[in-house]
């Protein structure tokens, strides 16, 4: 069920665009959602090695070494989230026609989809170690089933960059199951959640590339505005790098 879930997932956006708003609109959809999917490629390279690796840490119970892993692995995620959605119309402009600058405010949501994927993939191990496989399939499960409803309800209103934003919203659901179900499984365990993930700081990563999703929402049509927040962005972060250093040492030291 877990992986039937992951496929209607990524599947049955473009079907039912292609049902409900034709093959044209699904082909721009498909530009988008592959291109929001780019961080997936990386992600994917992360997981492969990531996951045996917890596997690792949760037996030997080194629990705070999957903490501070967690939390820079999606530190340098949200940089990089950050940076697609941004530079999100160059790259249409240079993969695709005019016919495809539509597919721009798909990316946004696409691209915080990927992200999303990554932190309840990790939490995902803690249920998958444990063999609590019926959680995870409930889990992805309810995510999949509501892609389907809200396809069903908003693609025939709003057209296919609907589908964008039922992505999105089926996986923060699935985050958040996974989140509560996680909890249940380390009190299980004896374990104490806090010390496997620090919640705070992952909500606020998504917050944070929540906002400039919205923002570049805003500002796609000036491209001024964009390279203004992307040299801000940059500049912040060489202007802080010092403390972002010491961040990531205390993280690994602790």
């Amino acid at each position: 069920p877990h992986y039937l879930s992951m496929i209607i997932l990524a599947q049955f956006d473009r079907i039912m665009i292609d049902y409900y708003c034709g093959r044209a609109k699904a082909g721009i959809y498909t530009l988008a959602y592959q291109i929001g999917m780019a961080l997936t490629i990386l992600i994917s390279g992360i997981n492969n090695a990531f996951t045996p690796w917890m596997y690792q840490q949760i037996k030997k119970k080194d629990y705070r070494n999957i903490r501070r892993a967690t939390s820079v692995l999606v530190f340098l995620l949200v940089i990089l989230n950050i940076l697609v959605v941004l530079i999100a119309p160059e790259i249409i402009s240079f993969l695709g026609t005019l016919e495809y600058q539509n597919a721009v405010w798909i990316i946004p949501p696409v691209a915080l989809s990927m992200l999303v994927t990554f932190i309840y993939c990790a939490f995902g191990t803690v249920l998958f170690y444990f063999e609590d496989t019926k959680r995870v399939s409930l889990a992805t499960a309810s995510g999949a089933v509501l892609d389907l409803v809200l396809n069903a309800v908003f693609i025939p209103r709003y057209g296919f960059i609907a589908a964008g934003y039922t992505t999105l919203t089926s996986y923060l659901l699935i985050l958040f199951v996974y989140y509560l179900f996680v909890k249940k499984c380390c009190r299980e365990n004896e374990i104490k959640f806090s010390d496997i993930f620090n919640v705070r700081l992952l909500a606020f990563f998504v917050m944070l590339s929540g906002g400039i999703a919205a923002v570049s929402l805003c500002v796609y049509r000036y491209w001024f505005l964009r390279y203004f927040i992307i040299a801000v962005t940059l500049a912040l972060l060489f202007f802080a790098r010092g403390k972002i250093i010491t961040w990531l040492k205390d993280v690994f030291q602790k």
